[in-house]
């Protein structure tokens, strides 16, 4: 009786679907896939971990001999080249580290008044800063922790206060006056791909050995001020220190 051959292609789709598994898998139980996607997604993460965890399961009940499956399948070029394409986007997966954004990021995303924490929304001009609602506060009241989507959704109303958040440190924004620079953050609705950066200015003094993209923690009177034209945001800084990155380093809006 002739010895079945051992049929290198499906071998290789076995190792494509368990290193597929494996990715997916470890992504999605280590919790990491939260530096490039939104929590609300992580699903997908444990559909593609089950789906290549059954076509593995399947490919390997079938043996590694050749027609143990019922079927011959001659195009033997073609299938390994699908294979090799499928296998492709894994080298990119190991590299997820390199897609956490940052000032390179804010710098070719950001454009206008949002660079320096600008409110663009209804075409906001210098004129209109005086006509802003100002909340009186005395340096005894207690600052509101806010994140920069709200600094910006509720500008109006946060305008005066003593206000605490965080954000990553970026020292060298074109346009702003001396003693200023911002800390932003990205908001994303599905993934880094879709990444929407929002910025607050900070004037006060510059954080002592700490680096681009380092985390702060800003506590300062929120203001409004004109940054060529236009109402921009800003923090009169009273307390500036380091702090680590959050676990999620993306703001998500709320979704329905």
């Amino acid at each position: 009786m002739r010895r079945s051959a051992i049929d290198f292609r499906h071998v290789f789709s076995w190792f494509v679907f368990l290193v597929w598994s494996v990715v997916f898998g470890v992504f999605y139980f280590s919790g990491i896939y939260v530096e490039f996607l939104n929590p609300q997604f992580s699903w997908l993460m444990l559909l593609g971990f089950i789906l290549c965890s059954v076509f593995f399961a399947v490919l390997f009940a079938c043996g590694p001999n050749r027609h143990e499956c019922g079927h011959a399948d001659h195009h033997h070029g073609a299938s390994i080249l699908r294979m090799m394409i499928l296998l492709t986007p894994v080298m990119f997966a190991l590299n997820y580290g390199s897609w956490q954004l940052g000032s390179f990021a804010f710098d070719k995303r950001a454009v206008g008044v949002t660079r320096v924490g600008g409110i663009a929304e209804n075409g906001n001009k210098t004129g209109d800063v005086a006509s802003l609602p100002i909340v009186k506060t005395s340096e005894n009241s207690e600052p509101v922790e806010v994140s920069l989507v709200e600094i910006h959704s509720k500008f109006e109303k946060l305008t005066g206060r003593k206000v605490i958040t965080q954000g990553m440190y970026m020292s060298e924004t074109p346009g702003l006056p001396e003693d200023s620079y911002v800390i932003f953050r990205f908001l994303i609705v599905c993934c880094a791909a879709d990444a929407q950066p929002l910025a607050v200015m900070i004037r006060g003094n510059r954080p002592a050995g700490v680096s681009d993209e380092k985390w702060l923690q800003v506590e300062g009177v929120l203001k409004s001020t004109d940054i060529n034209g236009n109402v921009a945001v800003i923090i009169e800084a009273e307390k500036i220190v380091p702090v680590s990155a959050p676990k999620n380093p993306y703001m998500l809006p709320q979704m329905r």
